[in-house]
């Protein structure tokens, strides 16, 4: 599902550009992917009974909103030339709770059978909370070209769209593009107010998940220091009992003006 997801967003991104308006390869992708997210909606929908209540749970919302064009397209003519499925993005959201570092690992483990990894928190934070941003800027860019296209010059393709949704939600504003139709300015009244509380708070999971790791890396630098000063040590005790204690107090001064010197130039940093 997330890898047609995906698929879904590129050809509908490309096929707002002129020179692919008319691709013949295009129609035939989001025909068959209309087809397969259709199938895999009402098949779905059999696999639970056929059970009403489940046609009203926020996934299968969705995925009836993204197929409802394709499904009419046949009826109304209204709906030749329009395609939702890049609302299916919304399910690859659900992938991102994999990318939490405990699950990860959890995965990692049991399915591909790796004990150990060195992707870090850091790294999984800042792909899972560029994921959320991105998918929240696309579906937006996606329903202002949708609903703007044939009126608005201005966001005559999807990379238009997405360039407005971008300044839009990051609360930029350059004011070189504006929705003019109502559905287009009701979407962005929607939207703002969700890139206003989602965008800040993946900002602070990236920040400190940052701040964890560099927490993490100091702790590993003070242990394996700790750890040399300790072996020093012992060998220092091992001297001093073998070959008596002159040159072993001379390497224990010089070990604590290493020492000094080490924490002199840490209070400088």
């Amino acid at each position: 599902n997330a890898l047609l997801a995906g698929l879904a967003c590129i050809t509908f991104a490309i096929k707002t550009l002129p020179q692919y308006q008319d691709s013949q390869l295009i129609v035939y992708i989001e025909d068959f992917m209309g087809v397969l997210f259709s199938l895999d909606y009402f098949l779905r929908w059999y696999s639970r009974g056929l059970r009403f209540d489940y046609l009203l749970t926020q996934v299968m919302v969705v995925d009836a909103i993204a197929i409802f064009p394709f499904l009419l397209q046949p009826f109304v003519p209204a709906f030749a030339n329009t395609t939702l499925n890049f609302l299916r993005l919304l399910r690859t959201v659900r992938v991102y709770r994999l990318l939490r570092p405990r699950r990860f690992k959890e995965v990692a483990r049991e399915v591909f059978g790796v004990k150990k990894t060195t992707i870090t928190s850091y790294q999984l934070t800042l792909v899972r909370s560029f994921g959320i941003v991105f998918s929240l800027i696309f579906i937006v860019a996606g329903l202002e070209y949708t609903v703007e296209h044939e009126v608005n010059k201005q966001l005559a393709d999807f990379f238009a769209a997405f360039y407005f949704s971008m300044i839009s939600l990051s609360t930029v504003g350059f004011g070189d593009i504006s929705p003019i139709t109502p559905a287009g300015r009701l979407i962005l009244t929607l939207a703002i107010p969700a890139g206003l509380i989602i965008v800040p708070s993946q900002a602070t999971e990236i920040a400190n998940a940052f701040a964890d790791e560099q927490r993490q890396k100091e702790i590993k630098s003070i242990n394996r220091q700790a750890d040399q000063t300790k072996k020093i040590n012992n060998l220092i005790a091992t001297l001093e009992r073998e070959r008596g204690s002159g040159v072993a107090s001379k390497m224990r001064a010089e070990l604590e003006v290493w020492q000094n010197k080490r924490e002199s130039i840490k209070d400088l940093q």
